[in-house]
């Protein structure tokens, strides 16, 4: 495993671009646009918090201690739409979310706090935690902007301008 190199993420960035005129196409003839991608999401993350890739092992990224990180995304305007998905069962000791702001062209990376095993308390439905779900072998859905971000008031702790190919803390 290597970190992001600054050719990868400028590679990356003109990917972004890539997605978003495809995004936009599609848009234009559906009601329905393309998910952000995780290989540019993922690479955004790892290049601004200087985490490794994780290609072909569990886990998005890793740390320098080796510990995993995961990293979700979305690219819904207003978060009125996102819902994120989980694995039943995927250990992760940091939790990543990027927010796409596709009109300003940023990437605004949050940490969530949580790891594998806080966020089983999280209530997903009236009845059920993150947690039954898991051990039911569910995948876990829910908006982690409804839930995370907007109820707590979360500020994303690095931003990134795609344009001009920056990235800046926000802590």
């Amino acid at each position: 495993m290597q970190y992001v190199t600054k050719e990868k993420f400028e590679k990356i960035c003109d990917l972004y671009f890539s997605w978003k005129n495809y995004d936009q196409a599609l848009r234009d003839e559906s009601s329905r646009g393309a998910n952000i991608p995780e290989a540019v999401t993922e690479i955004f993350a790892c290049y601004a918090l200087d985490f490794m890739p994780n290609h072909q092992e569990g886990g998005d990224a890793s740390m320098d201690d080796g510990s995993i990180v995961e990293i979700k995304a979305t690219s819904s305007i207003d978060g009125r739409n996102e819902l994120t998905s989980f694995s039943p069962g995927h250990p992760f000791k940091c939790l990543i979310f990027v927010w796409i702001d596709k009109e300003n062209d940023l990437a605004k990376i949050y940490d969530l706090g949580l790891n594998s095993d806080t966020i089983r308390n999280i209530q997903i439905t009236k009845t059920q935690t993150f947690g039954n779900q898991q051990d039911q072998a569910r995948r876990p859905r829910f908006s982690v902007i409804k839930s995370l971000i907007r109820p707590q008031k979360l500020e994303p702790i690095k931003i990134i301008n795609i344009r001009q190919r920056s990235v800046k803390s926000n802590v």
